[in-house]
Order: C-alpha cells, then sequence, then structure tokens
C-alpha cells in the first residue's frame, strides 16, 4: 500500500514540473519525538484557477540532540542517555486555498501522504557508564498535514509568504524476533507544530 501511494506522489509530481511554481521555505518545528529544530519545507504547485493550487509539497527535518531512549542491552531493558540524529522526510499530495485579491492575501491549505523517518543513536551512558553503541532504525507513516498562512508579492513572478502549520505522523517500526537492533522501541511520532517563512517563484 505504501509503494503505490508513493508512486501516485511521484507521477503527479513529475506533472507538476511542467508549468508549475516552486517554493520553498524555512521554519521551526516541535516534534513529540524528537527534539524542537529548523525545518525546511517544499511544493511544486500548478495553478488550476486563481483560487486553487494543487500539487506536490514536503518536509526536510534533521536534528542532532541529546535525549532518553529505551534500549535492549543483553535482554535488558534500559533507559539511557543517548546522543541522537533524528530525521523525518514527508512527502504529500497537497492544495493551496487563495483568498482575496489583496496585495496581503490569505491561504489555507494541507496535503496527506507517506513519510519517512529514522533515529541513529550513538554516545549512549547508563550510570554513567560508556555504552559501545552506533545504531540506527527506520520507521515509516501515513502522514497529513495543514496549514494556514498569508503571502505578498514581491513582483509579477515571486512571493513572499510565512505560514503556520500542523503535520500528523506517527511513524511505525515493523521489527520481528530476529531483529539485533538495541533500539527496540518500535514508534517515533513525529507529529507536531511549526512556523515558517518562504518564496515561491511564478513561472
Amino acid at each position: 500500500m505504501k509503494k503505490k501511494i508513493v508512486i501516485v506522489i511521484l507521477i503527479i509530481f513529475m506533472g507538476c514540473l511542467l508549468n508549475a511554481n516552486f517554493a520553498f521555505d524555512i521554519g521551526y518545528y516541535c516534534p513529540q519525538d524528537a527534539d524542537n529544530g529548523i525545518i525546511w519545507g517544499y511544493d511544486w504547485f500548478k495553478v488550476i484557477d486563481e483560487r486553487v493550487h494543487f500539487g506536490v509539497m514536503g518536509n526536510i527535518f534533521y536534528r542532532n540532540y541529546t535525549a532518553t531512549r529505551t534500549l535492549t542491552i543483553d535482554d535488558d531493558k534500559i533507559k539511557a542517555n543517548s546522543d541522537l540524529i533524528s530525521m523525518f522526510l514527508p512527502l504529500m499530495l497537497g492544495v493551496q486555498i487563495n483568498f482575496m485579491d489583496t496585495d496581503i492575501r490569505p491561504f489555507a491549505g494541507g496535503g496527506i501522504g507517506w513519510s519517512i523517518g529514522k533515529d541513529t543513536i550513538f554516545n549512549a551512558k547508563y550510570d554513567s557508564q560508556a555504552l559501545n553503541i552506533h545504531d540506527t532504525r527506520f520507521f515509516s507513516g501515513f502522514t497529513w498535514q495543514i496549514n494556514s498562512g498569508a503571502k505578498y508579492s514581491l513582483g509579477k513572478n515571486s512571493e513572499l509568504y510565512g505560514k503556520v502549520f500542523y503535520a500528523f505522523s506517527p511513524l511505525k517500526h515493523s521489527a520481528d524476533k530476529s531483529n539485533t537492533s538495541v533500539m527496540r522501541y518500535k514508534n517515533l511520532d513525529m507529529s507536531g507544530v511549526g512556523i515558517s517563512i518562504g518564496l515561491r517563484m511564478i513561472y
């Protein structure tokens, strides 16, 4: 099922590359199971009419931080203070609805699709004892996002915009009994709220 979702999104993405508007933004994101940090966003939207834009949207979140994770060492579960790298990559079909024909134009939108996440753990410590661990676990799952903001025309072919957004993205890892990873947690909830500012190029 997830392969079909990704294939459909990629097909529409290829179509949007033809005569589409491209936008990119940078912001701050606060996910449930990772430390807050910088998030990058992008979209390729085709103009359906003066009110509706449709296409592909996504984000890139990468954060290096320290947190406590439940690990399995010699069949014992422990909570270790560890250095972590968390990555979050949602890819969605999106829509944007524009309101009012004014210099500052409000909009609302959202998208649905699939997300990939990754946790890498290293430099773990338990009871002040260093653990020789460097492990990575991948997660994936259905995701959706809603957003609202406003944009301002800089010129004929460019717009500056800002938005607030919420992403729902509880990711899961399918592990079997033979899995040798010390990272035995199966859920990585990357749902959260964020704010961003960006630039749209109109073709």
